[in-house]
């Protein structure tokens, strides 16, 4: 599986090398719509023959290949593409379809009630243990807060992903 991953992943990124070359103008959008279509494919191959590892390799390969054969210049624009994608489409997305998967009216009294003490603990248990780490950095405790605080989505977006 892990073989078969990077060898389909430089063979995918080979032929976005040759498809695309790096002399030719193309669209970022193109660019990024023919990597995002060539993982599909990927990972729906490799799903389908249960080789789930070999497609998630075999797409990060291909697109890592591809983009080097690009050069800076190019990947910085489908990047940036994908960046504009992933906040004004994916994102937005992501979070209401994990909204969506809490059935609130389904929960029970007390589930609700353990489930609020768990989120509150593992809160405050995260926002002393990053206010603690960041004590060797030099700053104040207003900032050293500021900064535990701002760190909460961070981890949400992990778990929600994760």
């Amino acid at each position: 599986s892990f073989a078969l991953g990077i060898a389909i992943g430089v063979a995918g990124g080979l032929l976005m090398a040759v498809l695309l070359p790096r002399g030719i103008e193309y669209s970022p959008m193109w660019r990024g719509g023919w990597l995002f279509c060539l993982a599909a494919v990927m990972m729906k191959g490799f799903g389908d023959t249960k080789f789930n590892g070999a497609a998630a390799l075999a797409v990060l390969i291909h697109c890592v290949v591809a983009v080097r054969s690009w050069g800076p210049d190019v990947s910085k624009k489908v990047s940036a593409t994908f960046t504009e994608v992933w906040n004004h489409l994916a994102q937005p997305l992501l979070f209401g379809l994990v909204g969506a998967e809490i059935q609130v009216d389904q929960l029970k009294g007390k589930e609700l009630l353990i489930a609020l003490a768990i989120l509150s603990l593992s809160l405050s248990w995260r926002l002393l243990v990053t206010f603690l780490a960041v004590g060797g950095a030099g700053l104040r405790k207003r900032e050293r807060f500021f900064v535990a605080v701002g760190w909460l989505p961070k981890a949400t977006v992990q778990a929600s992903i994760g």
